[in-house]
């Protein structure tokens, strides 16, 4: 006798798929997905629940690789993909792993982002220290001093920057 399995072995993750699970009370999920309308088996790349919103990868509707996360009250403001930040930190992120993998130990940089996808005013790096950095990647400045807010310096050499362009 041929014992058949209930459930497939991989189970579809589209959005349409999960939604219906979600909806006939089938899911342990504890907010209903959201679909993307022109294909409801691909995810909208922002899920949100009470307090927090994930990007997520919008075919398998797990969180995105690196994580992503913000706040509900930022809904609007955050940026899952699509700007210089977020695309070389995607990327960098991937390669950092397979160097890693590889026993690399010289890392690629991998930026951090704010909210809004751009470079955060203040970045890291190994190699580097600390320096500040203009919202696409411009103005790299190392912090050679020890600045108690080095944001605010960041931010405050960025406009001085800024300046400088427009009076040129």
């Amino acid at each position: 006798m041929k014992v058949f399995p209930l459930f497939s072995i991989t189970e579809d993750r589209s959005c349409s798929f999960q939604l219906d699970k979600y909806n006939l009370g089938l899911s342990a999920a504890k907010f209903a997905p959201l679909c993307q309308i022109s294909d409801a088996a691909l995810w909208e790349e922002k899920q949100c629940g009470d307090m927090m919103c994930t990007c997520v990868d919008t075919i398998t509707g797990l969180p995105s690789d690196p994580p992503r996360y913000g706040r509900v009250a930022d809904k609007e403001k955050l940026k899952c993909s699509g700007t210089p930040c977020l695309d070389e930190l995607a990327k960098n992120s991937k390669l950092a792993a397979e160097w890693i993998d590889e026993g690399i130990v010289d890392l690629p940089f991998i930026p951090i982002c704010t909210t809004t996808g751009y470079y955060h005013a203040v970045q890291s790096e190994p190699n580097l220290g600390l320096f500040c950095t203009g919202p696409n990647g411009e103005y790299q400045r190392p912090i050679v001093e020890d600045v108690a807010n080095s944001v605010t310096f960041c931010q405050n050499y960025y406009v001085s920057q800024q300046w400088r362009q427009l009076v040129q």
